[in-house]
């Protein structure tokens, strides 16, 4: 991505920011949870693995990664809200 992004850490999760957060990250003892800031209709997300998280807060989809071989498909979805945000 950019050289552009700032860490905001917090208790309870952390945040990467450009303008805005463009993903916030919890980590909870069986995965861990990125809160991608994009709508679901703006994202190219083929594996439907990104859920609709605009009804509890605005335009973010939640993904959960419970295997490292999902690491590579979520910094794909992640990089699309970096480049929209």
């Amino acid at each position: 991505m950019g050289k552009d992004i700032e860490v905001k850490p917090t208790k309870s999760y952390i945040a990467f920011r450009r303008k805005h957060n463009f993903v916030s990250f919890v980590f909870l003892k069986s995965n861990l949870k990125a809160y991608i800031n994009v709508g679901i209709n703006q994202i190219n997300d083929p594996s439907k693995k990104a859920k609709d998280y605009a009804k509890f807060s605005g335009k973010i989809v939640e993904v959960s990664i419970k295997d490292r071989s999902e690491i590579s498909y979520v910094l794909n979805l992640i990089k699309q809200s970096y480049e929209k945000n």
